[in-house]
């Protein structure tokens, strides 16, 4: 994947992000017992979200068949493989790639982040000594947190806290809260300059907290003396790490009332299904063809090499004739109706020059892209290499109106044949 599909990529994500977000918070859903199972949903609709234009892109790229011959493939790639390329190549810098450079330079700074995020907590780790099972950190001003299978504290809160604190940390540890976070903060990475990850991870941090705190009332300790602890916890450091859930690394005041309550916020079903019309509304705006073709635009060429005298199997022909597969080079190339000539004739005879443009003396060479189907008839058009948006849409206009042609074959057989035709517009002096 080139850096400008990953930085679209992340685009279509921090929008989805974003929709997704906004719905979170209208529903309330993170206050109710399907807040995390909501959350993770809404950052898996954005991901998803962000793949699909790669994925309708692929799809819709045409096959290119080469002969194994080293000269057939020069030319090719030189000339036809080049031609196809959306945008063309170019040496200059536009303002996409610059945006894209200063993705980059984000991107590697937010994966240095997270990496120094995790090797702290590695660090933590090494240093602990194993008691029962937990690790007992040697600095006695450690915050008690929970990563992976470990649950860290230091020697103070041990010897006159551990059972509650471990039995809170337990709850992060059972419940696989860490893998949550992993997730959210290599999503927050790739959307490094989206806030919306950063909230929806708090989001799911406090739901964590909410259930961990559940989990501790249940187990039959009082509930003021660990509202109590929360309190004394809160005044002294805290735990700066997104990476791992921390005993009061999220909102005090919101959790203790939560803990009040007999049970979450109601109708928490109907509040997580409530996210559903959003996601499916966003995943509908990511499979837009707009999406789909600028995602293309980037794209590598598909090619599938033929063998000299080679004859393709059934598999081969499955993969590479059916019914949207689009040759580039064939064995009998499709024609015009009475040949080239006739066909620059037609050109000639009905191209319409778009007023404004012959006005402001708007000339040039637009190449039109265009699929000739196996029953000879005009399929897609694009164009390769625009001029302007007026001529542009005359050149595809005059394109679509053609009769039918002589279709290409291969192999004997009729298929659908990419077709690279140049409309120069030129004013009479």
């Amino acid at each position: 994947m080139t850096l400008s599909l990953l930085f679209l990529s992340s685009l279509v994500c921090s929008a989805a992000l974003l929709l997704m977000y906004s719905a979170v918070r209208l529903t309330r859903v993170h206050l109710t017992p399907y807040g995390r199972p909501a959350i993770l949903m809404a950052v898996l609709i954005a991901v998803i979200a962000a793949i699909l234009p790669l994925i309708i892109g692929w799809h819709s790229r045409p096959f290119f068949v080469i002969d194994s011959e080293p000269e057939l493939a020069n030319q090719l790639s030189d000339s036809t493989l080049s031609q196809q390329a959306l945008p063309a190549p170019s040496s200059t810098l536009t303002a996409w790639n610059i945006l894209s450079i200063i993705y980059l330079i984000g991107l590697i700074i937010a994966l240095l982040r997270f990496s120094r995020s995790l090797l702290r907590i590695i660090l933590i780790i090494r240093r602990s000594e194993a008691i029962d099972d937990v690790l007992i950190s040697p600095d006695k001003n450690q915050i008690a947190f929970t990563w992976a299978k470990w649950i860290i504290m230091s020697p103070i809160d041990y010897q006159t806290n551990g059972e509650i604190l471990k039995t809170h940390e337990a709850a992060h540890k059972s419940a696989r809260h860490w893998i949550d976070l992993l997730f959210l903060n290599i999503i927050g990475c790739l959307t490094w300059y989206c806030p919306a990850i950063t909230m929806l991870r708090r989001l799911l941090q406090t739901a964590h907290e909410f259930q961990a705190d559940r989990a501790v009332l249940n187990a039959g300790f009082d509930p003021k003396y660990y509202q109590l602890l929360l309190i004394s916890k809160a005044s002294g450091r805290r735990f700066a790490n997104s990476v791992a859930d921390s005993i009061i690394n999220h909102p005090l005041k919101q959790r203790i009332i939560m803990m009040q309550k007999k049970s979450l916020l109601s109708h928490g079903l109907l509040r997580s299904l409530a996210l559903l019309p959003v996601g499916i509304s966003v995943l509908t705006l990511a499979s837009s063809s707009i999406l789909a073709s600028q995602a293309e635009a980037y794209m590598p060429e598909k090619i599938i090499t033929v063998e000299d005298d080679a004859t393709l199997t059934d598999d081969d022909a499955a993969k590479t004739e059916d019914d949207n597969a689009v040759f580039t080079t064939v064995e009998i190339a499709p024609q015009y109706p009475g040949g080239e000539m006739a066909m620059y004739e037609y050109l000639a005879k009905n191209i319409r020059y778009p007023k404004e443009c012959a006005e402001r003396n708007i000339q040039g060479k637009v190449i039109v892209s265009f699929v000739v189907k196996a029953d000879g008839s005009i399929g897609d058009a694009k164009v390769v290499k625009s001029v302007d948006p007026q001529l542009d849409g005359e050149a595809i206009r005059i394109v679509r109106t053609f009769p039918k042609f002589t279709p290409g074959k291969m192999q004997g057989k009729p298929v659908n044949v990419w077709y690279t035709l140049p409309v120069n517009f030129k004013l009479q002096s």
